[in-house]
């Protein structure tokens, strides 16, 4: 059977810039072909075994030449394989992603395209840049910087825009960016002009420099800009919009709560907590796999309760809130790993590996292997579980009991017999 290829446009470098198709896209991925400009952090969210193929060009370094890339593609897509192609920005904006679309259709596949969005806007805009402004510009103009003026690589005509009126973006022209912004001068853009170059747009790591047309290549090299960066060149380059991430104002508001986390054993007090957390769990589970195929919400307070004399149980407050919990039973030289539960609302965040890498290290030393339980159709604990070491048992291996609806993993604690992805 053939595979398919689709290409996902990752964004400035966020991961919550990606879309929410592209990230469908790296959920049902069996091989992913990554940019290093690509936000790397959602490839977490690939199946378990999901081949991961770093493809990355690093200026100056190591690179994967475009023809293998394409090969690569065509490869696994003919050997029945869902191939993602995951690039920073948008694949059709300096990101060759339409030769790779030319050359699956060339090798008979069929081609799937997610637009990401692009730096040109995205970095600018969270510099309080607008690349348009009513009663300043009406247009923008996005070129690539990869070549200087007379290049002759280069089809840019350098005078048109000169005289265009628009705001001019330029990608990928960090080292050439004198030599632009000389040329644009010379051919008549007024040396006034301001400029701005943002490098690292949407990484903790940005900066921003402004100045006029002809410092601002000398002003950004005396700082250590470097690529990746983006330049503005325009009336709109001097605006400076009181705007920042989504991420800021949620920093921002934790910093106000002034709240710290505490991971401590459970006491009789929170089971009451502890059962509304593992109900809020368990819907959710039910809900991101449109399936209700999970163990029975069976428990009440009073059983709840009763199991902290007999697991050993841990809670993870953050202020007055409990937000997760683990518990974990010696059985025989088996050390049982259960109740993993994060509150909804903030996984994602590391929080459960954090938990599981407690709890292992709970186990008492007689302890031979790992051993845990997880819904069959939850994914994400799945992938928490064999980047941890965990190997799923096969289902007609009986040596641990079958529980319906589940999978069932272990993982060996002496440390040369885990294995991670």
């Amino acid at each position: 059977m053939t595979g398919r290829v689709t290409l996902v446009g990752g964004g400035p470098g966020d991961p919550g810039l990606l879309t929410v198709a592209g990230l469908d896209a790296l959920r049902g991925a069996d091989v992913v072909l990554y940019d290093h400009l690509a936000p790397l952090s959602c490839l977490e969210e690939c199946p378990p075994g999901a081949l991961l193929i770093d493809v990355g060009k690093i200026p100056g370094g190591r690179a994967t030449s475009q023809q293998r890339i394409n090969e690569l593609l065509i490869e696994h897509a003919q050997a029945g394989r869902h191939v993602v192609r995951f690039k920073g920005g948008d694949p059709f904006v300096f990101g060759r992603g339409g030769e790779e679309v030319l050359a699956c259709a060339e090798a008979g596949l069929g081609v799937a395209v997610i637009p990401g969005v692009t730096s040109a806007v995205a970095g600018p805009a969270l510099a309080g840049i607008p690349v348009t402004h009513r009663g300043v510009v009406q247009a923008f103009t996005v070129v690539s910087g990869h070549v200087p003026p007379g290049h002759p690589a280069s089809t840019t005509d350098w005078t048109a825009l000169a005289h265009a009126g628009h705001t001019i973006v330029v990608l990928m022209g960090v080292a050439n960016l004198g030599a632009i912004c000389a040329e644009l001068v010379a051919q008549g853009l007024p040396a006034e002009t301001p400029a701005a170059v943002i490098a690292d747009a949407w990484l903790p790591t940005m900066r921003t420099v402004r100045a006029g047309v002809t410092e601002i290549a000398e002003q950004a090299k005396q700082v250590g800009i470097h690529a990746p960066a983006i330049a503005v060149i325009g009336e709109v380059a001097a605006q400076e919009l009181p705007v920042g991430a989504p991420s800021e104002f949620e920093q921002a508001a934790k910093a106000d709560e002034a709240v710290t986390d505490e991971l401590r054993p459970a006491r009789a007090d929170d089971a009451a907590e502890l059962l509304v957390l593992q109900r809020a769990c368990w819907t959710s589970d039910a809900i991101l796999n449109n399936t209700f195929e999970i163990p029975a919400l069976h428990e009440d307070l009073a059983t709840v309760r009763a199991n902290f004399a007999t697991y050993e149980t841990w809670v993870l407050r953050r202020g007055p809130r409990l937000i997760g919990a683990v518990r974990g039973v010696l059985r025989g030289t088996d050390w049982e790993v259960g109740r993993l539960m994060v509150a909804p609302d903030l996984q994602g965040q590391g929080l459960g590996r954090m938990l599981l890498q407690h709890i292992e290290r709970q186990a008492p030393p007689s302890a031979r292997r790992l051993w845990l339980f997880t819904g069959k159709r939850s994914e994400a604990n799945i992938r928490l579980y064999t980047r941890a070491g965990y190997q799923l048992i096969p289902d007609d291996d009986d040596s641990l009991p079958h529980v319906p609806h589940t999978v069932r993993l272990v993982k060996l604690t002496s440390p040369e017999s885990s294995q991670t992805r």
